[in-house]
């Protein structure tokens, strides 16, 4: 272990004994107050920590801003207080109504949230926060603002009593500890990767078979179990609780805490909330607006002074001291020097239709895109689609993968209509695209990215099982094995495009649209990526593929659609299509066309 490694250690562990030994037995005159105030002080910062855990769990992975937790953490104190009240039941049981309640509650909430993203996300749980405050704050089983009081102590579990303030404080720290561990095990696991994914590049998680919707559903449901139970928590702590503890401006000082500690370390938002919570005794202010002003002026700070919190700068730190990862050696592609050896390129009977589309329209206003396309492509072939720019080709692909709907007309995979379907539910069927743009997931290594899509494609019915199975086996198909470790970051650009290839086979799908694969690759990385597909192709994979670079695209399709101003223009070989007049006259140009005759008598010489 490195010295550094050791500092990070060290201080965590020191962090820890403060928390767990130091507090409870303060000498009173090191701080020049009583021992409660301090107990008193730690035990709200305990509790604070576990709704900025359960909080900087959500934000974290999901990459979204919320203020509805400051609402659901006010929803888990009243349902614990008025079933003690109401229903004559103890604590533990409260909890049960306090960890259900915000639960069921963020389910519309987030249904219609989630339909929102960045400012419109944030506004929207505002507004829900805020509605629950002004609604206990007129409903008379709230007791209105003036308060719910239910000082019910906990009940003895076996020999463990809860009566003293040191105990109770104990138990706060058992719930913190079962919150960081629920938090650690949801980022550690296959779900945890995939909301990171989606966090990372939401386009290209839907586009993988990866539902974004029930994946941040899920993860808002936690954490509104987690800030419900910690209401329930606070209102044993405080005896009573008002309307105003859980407004949006109240829970500046939760966000000061995730952001001072750290929101990517698990143990950074608890560390702020101790931190936070002590401030005003640090600075001797009692004043809770001066409070509130000093919170908003610290988050400012922090976000521009320790944007990764204490925590995650010292992880950073540590980190930094690492020895760097050898680079890859490049070669074909900017991967491996071994790619597989390529296919030859010779005429093939092709099967059945596999894609359909019927009078496809698509009007953006008065803008008609598509103005009723008909193409059809068959199980084995490369169908190649060009066209100049605006000619409708791009819009083609996302009506048929599912990011657009159409106006008009019928698109058919496998015979099953797919209007109506989300990109994810397509991709699941074994229909797979790739963009313009090369993404990936920023987060992720080239392994962890292939990893996480096959551990995924296992589950779904429609696979093909020509393709290889298993994250190396992809990878070394598209000749990215000695980048694999590498984080997608310091992949090249040759390495990118070959990438977002190997995630859309890592779905092992039986049809793939490439939107432009070619764009930007030097000769050699052109060459590495024609191998790719036609190995693809080999395997079974019918392709779909658009692009400008017609010495690359035209000498591996079977067929070419010519689409301009929305329709179609001609389809046909790809010799005849270089020949087609009117495909000269719209977009391949004279000159084409001399070089694509001049290499063809070549060819024939």
């Amino acid at each position: 272990m490195g010295r550094r490694r050791r500092v990070y250690v060290a201080v965590n562990i020191a962090l820890a004994l403060v928390v767990l030994v130091a507090v409870p037995t303060w000498p009173p005159h090191l701080i020049g107050s009583a021992n409660t105030t301090l107990l008193s002080v730690a035990s709200l910062a305990a509790i604070w920590a576990i709704v900025a855990v359960g909080t900087g769990m959500f934000v974290n992975l999901s990459g979204l801003p919320t203020l509805a937790q400051g609402g659901l953490w006010g929803v888990g104190a009243y349902a614990s207080g008025i079933t003690i009240i109401h229903l004559d039941i103890g604590f533990w049981p409260s909890l049960l109504f306090a960890a259900a309640i915000p639960a069921l509650l963020a389910l519309p909430i987030a249904l219609v949230a989630l339909r929102t993203t960045g400012v419109a996300f944030l506004v929207v749980t505002i507004a829900f926060t805020e509605f629950i405050v002004l609604l206990i704050t007129n409903l008379s089983i709230t007791e209105g603002p003036r308060g719910l009081q239910a000082a019910e102590p906990p009940g003895s579990i076996g020999p463990l009593e809860f009566e003293s303030l040191s105990s109770q404080y104990y138990l706060y720290l058992v719930f913190l500890a079962l919150a960081i561990a629920l938090y650690a095990a949801v980022a550690r696991s296959r779900f945890g990767a995939r909301l990171r994914a989606i966090r990372d590049r939401e386009r290209l998680a839907r586009s993988l078979g990866i539902n974004v919707l029930v994946h941040q559903l899920i993860a808002f449901e936690l954490s509104a179990t987690v800030v419900g139970v910690a209401g329930a928590l606070l209102l044993l702590q405080q005896q009573v609780v008002t309307p105003e503890l859980f407004g949006s401006l109240q829970f500046i000082g939760i966000y000061l805490a995730i952001v001072l500690g750290g929101l990517t370390v698990l143990g950074g938002p608890a560390l702020g909330a101790w931190i936070v919570l002590f401030l005003p005794l640090w600075i001797g202010s009692d004043d809770p607006n001066m409070s509130l002003l000093i919170y908003g002026v610290l988050l400012v700070a922090a976000m521009l002074v320790l944007p990764r919190g204490l925590l995650g700068a010292l992880k950073g730190w540590t980190a930094g001291a690492a020895e760097p990862a050898p680079a890859a050696e490049p070669g074909p592609g900017g991967g491996d020097v071994a790619l597989p050896p390529p296919v030859e390129r010779t005429a093939q009977p092709l099967g059945d239709v596999l894609l359909e589309a019927t009078s496809v329209k698509r009007w953006f206003g008065a803008n008609r895109a598509l103005d009723g396309i008909d193409i059809s492509v068959r199980t084995g072939e490369i169908r190649g689609v060009i066209g100049p720019n605006g000619s409708g080709k791009t819009t083609l692909l996302n009506c048929v993968s599912g990011f657009l709907a159409t106006t008009d007309g019928a698109i058919t995979y496998r015979g099953e209509p797919l209007q109506g379907r989300r990109p994810d539910s397509i991709a699941r069927l074994g229909l797979v695209r790739t963009f313009q743009e090369p993404e990936a997931f920023g987060s992720f290594t080239a392994r962890e990215s292939c990893e996480l899509i096959v551990a995924s494609a296992r589950s779904r019915e429609a696979v093909n099982e020509q393709l290889p199975e298993g994250a190396d086996a992809v990878l070394a198909s598209c000749g990215l094995s000695a980048a694999a470790d590498l984080p997608v970051t310091e992949l090249s650009y040759g390495q990118l495009r070959l990438l977002g290839v190997a995630m859309a086979l890592s779905c092992r799908p039986y049809l793939l649209l490439l939107d432009e694969p070619a764009a930007g690759l030097t000769p050699t990385d052109a060459v590495a990526l024609r191998d790719v597909l036609l190995n693809a192709r080999a395997a079974g994979v019918t392709l779909v593929v658009i692009d400008h670079d017609m010495s690359f695209l035209l000498p591996i399709c079977d067929s070419v659609t010519v689409l301009d101003g929305g329709t179609k223009l001609a389809e046909g070989e790809p010799d005849a299509i270089a020949r087609d007049p009117a495909v000269i006259a719209a977009y391949l140009g004279e000159s084409f066309a001399k070089r694509r005759a001049g290499m063809l008598a070549g060819e024939k010489g």
